[in-house]
């Protein structure tokens, strides 16, 4: 025991004197421990992304040029699309190929909560849940819905009919992707999958597929 004591006692110093050392005022401010970040710091570094995109869902053809912001690290995202043609389904009469409107050309807007399952210092795969506003004219009657009159001019601009893909303005937004990163994250590169839906709440829900591939800045 007589051993002990003494570096017990040396053990007790250099703890008081480390604790003194953090508690005597310096030059310098630092945050205390466990404070979070103010919502201005955390929405700081915005990332703004553009690309292209096109309709995935067989049989319907569309483009559209997408853009997107995201703070707070990824995890929120406002996503803004431009379907540039409507979509057309495909459809045979008398042997040859015709086309149905399907939806017009819309603006489309999103805001997601993203939620990131890998991160590697230069990959990181996400999904993301949120709720999109489409700039559209839903089909309001089962006879508007089942109209299939057909673009017989496949290069005709003008839309026929109402939105046969979604029966609401008001959808759900789901998200799966990846974004790669440059060595320095100064700019990176966004795969991602969407879709659109009312998840069968109104009439109508076919919804709408479609990839987006965008440079982040």
């Amino acid at each position: 025991m007589k051993t002990t004591w003494p570096a017990l006692i040396a053990a007790l110093l250099a703890a008081t004197s480390i604790l003194a050392a953090d508690a005597a005022p310096s030059d310098t401010v630092a945050a205390p421990t466990g404070e979070t970040s103010t919502w201005l710091e955390r929405i700081e570094a915005v990332h703004p992304a553009l690309g292209l995109g096109v309709t995935v869902r067989g049989g319907i053809t569309g483009k559209l040029a997408p853009g997107s912001l995201t703070w707070d690290d990824g995890r929120w995202e406002l996503f803004l699309a431009y379907f540039r043609d409507q979509r057309r389904g495909g459809l045979t009469l008398n042997r040859y190929p015709a086309h149905i409107g399907l939806a017009p050309p819309m603006w489309a807007l999103t805001a997601s909560r993203r939620f990131q399952f890998i991160e590697r210092p230069r990959f990181r795969a996400f999904a993301g849940i949120g709720i999109a506003y489409l700039d559209t004219h839903p089909c309001t009657s089962s006879a508007a819905q089942n109209d299939r009159t057909p673009v017989l001019d496949y290069y005709e601009t003008v839309y026929r009919g109402c939105d046969k893909l979604n029966g609401s303005r008001l959808n759900y937004a789901l998200q799966l992707g990846a974004r790669l990163y440059s060595a320095d994250h100064g700019m990176g590169l966004e795969f991602a999958y969407r879709h659109f839906s009312n998840a069968g709440l109104t009439f109508t829900n076919l919804g709408e597929d479609l990839v987006t591939a965008m440079l982040v800045f």
